[in-house]
């Protein structure tokens, strides 16, 4: 089903109270879709966001010349895993082990050796301002939530999403990442070509090697529903 105005309208709404507070308020149609990992991104973006400003830090991003949106990407440092560690009485000492990884962190995950996520690809990491780079993520992530508004689904629903099926080279593991930040740990399946479950919204695919960086496709972005199926370039 495609999005229609309102959905665009209720999914920039709801980006913008995500992003921008630090308590946002849920109304009631808020609570007809599934919310649990849009929460968790958009906590992790600003722990992140935090951390490298306090530190005098650029905020990576992925710039893009064939995409959705030219709109560069904000890059995941995985903090993700770390967030059900950051009690109230924990998080100075963890924002200052973080910010002293950082710079390790950002080498070892997107420039330095064959593993390095984005090495050789053509695509072009550059550090913005934090203000710079929540802009696009509130951009990007309206339109994500206008892709789930148009396909509502309780968030207390049994259902795990929508069937999606990725081929590509054969043997491969395949990944999946929302358009609006950019991580490399969410596996849809093994091997490809091969299909699993996938909460609604906009996302890009790619697909890589046991033990090996993921390689995503970024010319091309999947609406979940009513895109159904990925046929990678590689």
């Amino acid at each position: 089903m495609p999005t229609s105005d309102n959905d665009r309208k209720l999914g920039r709404d709801l980006a913008v109270r995500l992003v921008e507070r630090a308590y946002p308020e849920l109304y009631d149609s808020d609570r007809d879709i599934y919310l649990p990992d849009v929460l968790e991104s958009v906590e992790a973006f600003k722990l992140q966001a935090r951390i490298l400003g306090q530190s005098n830090r650029g905020f990576p991003c992925l710039a893009v010349d064939q995409s959705d949106s030219k709109v560069p990407i904000p890059l995941s440092l995985g903090l993700e895993s770390v967030l059900p560690l950051l009690l109230p009485e924990g998080r100075d000492f963890f924002d200052s082990l973080l910010a002293r990884l950082y710079d390790n962190l950002f080498e070892l995950m997107y420039r330095r050796g064959p593993g390095a996520v984005f090495a050789n690809w053509g695509t072009d990491i550059k550090t913005f301002s934090g203000g710079e780079a929540t802009s696009f993520l509130e951009d990007r992530l309206s339109d994500f939530l206008a892709v789930r508004f148009s396909s509502r689904q309780s968030n207390v629903s049994a259902q795990p999403g929508a069937l999606f099926s990725v081929s590509c080279s054969p043997d491969l593991r395949a990944y999946y990442t929302p358009t609006y930040w950019l991580q490399v740990k969410r596996v849809l399946n093994y091997p490809t070509p091969t299909s699993g479950w996938v909460q609604p919204g906009r996302y890009y695919f790619g697909a890589a090697q046991l033990g090996q960086s993921p390689r995503f496709d970024f010319s091309a972005y999947y609406d979940i529903p009513p895109d159904n199926h990925a046929q990678l370039p590689f």
